[in-house]
């Protein structure tokens, strides 16, 4: 997750910028961020990446195995916070493969900023964050076959910028030729 605060200059037609600062919050735990001091409301971004989805394992080499599906991307502008304020964030994290034959890789975690504290699920609609980005979904795959993960969709995320995550490469049905993961 990126914030920025910034104050940006205008001098014949250049951007200058002054006072610019740059926190990147890295913790893949629910954890709380406090506003300081010199937060401007209005010149700030917040950007989040949901957590890519785990990609499918075949230990057994009988396909190829799928990749997981990119976190969706989500960003909002000018947001007015108060300084001493505690926001509640998660950075979402990846989906995990198993060592199981033809197993399933696991859906990637959501991430968010400034979820409510009655909230029960990220990216909830009922209890609306500031911001959020819909994790990828994990691969799927058998025996004889294997699925992509799909991108964390923009339906799920919050924000005014957003972008879906990228699907996961499809795998094959020969052995040793797997699938890449999605971006967002």
């Amino acid at each position: 997750m990126i914030l920025f605060p910034v104050e940006i200059e205008a001098l014949q037609e250049k951007v200058v910028v002054v006072n610019y600062q740059q926190t990147i919050l890295t913790s893949a735990t629910t954890s709380i961020w406090v506003v300081p001091d010199d937060w401007t409301d209005s010149a700030n971004s917040i950007q989040v990446i949901g957590g890519g989805g785990g990609g499918e394992t075949d230990t057994a080499g009988t396909t190829g195995a799928a990749g997981g599906g990119g976190g969706a991307y989500a960003a909002v502008f000018n947001v007015d916070l108060t300084p001493g304020q505690a926001i509640i964030y998660q950075i979402g994290a990846g989906g995990t493969s198993t060592s199981a034959t033809a197993a399933s890789g696991k859906n990637g975690g959501d991430t968010y900023f400034g979820r409510g504290s009655s909230a029960t699920t990220t990216c909830s609609l009922l209890e609306r964050q500031i911001v959020g980005a819909e994790g990828g979904t994990g691969a799927t795959g058998a025996a004889t076959s294997t699925t992509a993960g799909a991108g964390g969709s923009t339906a799920n995320s919050l924000g005014t910028t957003l972008f879906r995550g990228g699907h996961g490469g499809t795998g094959n049905t020969t052995a040793e030729s797997g699938g890449g993961g999605g971006g967002a």
